[in-house]
């Protein structure tokens, strides 16, 4: 069904970086792959600042 409004998609505490980042990405692609989600957010164990960088890669 499609609607007038985003689907925001998001995982949180994933774990630490890498194996954080991993389980994230493999969760969130595959929504995504099947044209599911708008916006995505997910959230490391980690300094906010790594996940922000970890989120624009």
């Amino acid at each position: 069904e499609v609607t007038d409004h985003p689907l925001h998609l998001g995982v949180t505490e994933a774990g630490p970086p890498p194996a954080g980042l991993v389980k994230a990405t493999a969760g969130i692609s595959t929504l995504l792959m099947e044209g599911i989600g708008d916006t995505i957010r997910y959230s490391l164990t980690a300094d906010p600042v790594e996940e922000a960088r970890a989120g624009r890669q």
